[in-house]
C-alpha cells in the first residue's frame, strides 16, 4: 500500500482520473448526516452505553442544508451510473456515530468527466461535496482518499500506481500495514 502524501490536483488529478478509467469500475463517495446519530452493529463498541437502534436527530441547519445539497449534487452529476445507496455509521475503514449516505458509482468516462468538477482529490469536502472518493478495480481498492484530513492511500494490486505517481511526480511512501479494502465490504 502506498500512503501519498501530496494532493493530486490539477493536471495530474485529470490524468489521473483518466488513466483509472482504463480498468476502475466503481467509483464510492460518502455523504456524512451529521444531524442523525445512530447506533448500530458497526459502532456499538464506540458508544457502549446506548443500545443497538438508538438515534438521535440533532438539529443543525448547516449540516442539513449540507447533506440536502451534497445529496441533489450526486444525482444530478452520477444520476444515471449511481449502482446503489447504502445507509451506514462505516465507510471503508472509518466507524462514525453518524450516518453516512454511501454512493456506490459505476465508472465511465461521463463520470470522470464530471469528477472533474472540482480540481484536487481533496476539494471532494464538507461543506459543499461528497466526501472520499474511492476507486475499485475488479472489487479491490485502488485509491482510497480522506479529503477532510487530506490523506490518500493507493493500493498496487496489479494496476502499477507507483509507476504513475512517480511520473506526476507525487510524493508517497509505502506501508505494508494495511489490508485491501475490498467492494464487497458494502455487501454489493
Amino acid at each position: 500500500m502506498l500512503y501519498i502524501q501530496t494532493d493530486i490536483k490539477n493536471i495530474d488529478y485529470t490524468s489521473l482520473l483518466q488513466h483509472a478509467l482504463g480498468f476502475c469500475d466503481v467509483l464510492t463517495l460518502q455523504i456524512p448526516n451529521n444531524n442523525k446519530m445512530i447506533i448500530n452493529k458497526n459502532n456499538n463498541k464506540l458508544y457502549p452505553e446506548l443500545e443497538i437502534g438508538h438515534y438521535e436527530i440533532i438539529e443543525d441547519l448547516l449540516f442539513e442544508v449540507y447533506y440536502d445539497n451534497a445529496n441533489r449534487l450526486v444525482e444530478r452529476l452520477f444520476g444515471n451510473h449511481i449502482i446503489k445507496t447504502i445507509l451506514d455509521t462505516k465507510y471503508l475503514t472509518s466507524i462514525y456515530g453518524s450516518e453516512r449516505k454511501i454512493y456506490l458509482i459505476k465508472m465511465s468516462q461521463e463520470v470522470v468527466d464530471n469528477l472533474r468538477f472540482t480540481y484536487s482529490l481533496f476539494a471532494w469536502k464538507f461543506p459543499f461535496l461528497p466526501e472520499d472518493i474511492c476507486l475499485f478495480s475488479e472489487d479491490k481498492c485502488w485509491l482510497h482518499s480522506i479529503a477532510h484530513e487530506e490523506i490518500c492511500w493507493g493500493y498496487d494490486n496489479s494496476k502499477d500506481i507507483k509507476s504513475i505517481l512517480k511520473k506526476m511526480k507525487i510524493k508517497f511512501f509505502e506501508e505494508q500495514d494495511l489490508d485491501t479494502i475490498m467492494l464487497n465490504e458494502f455487501e454489493y
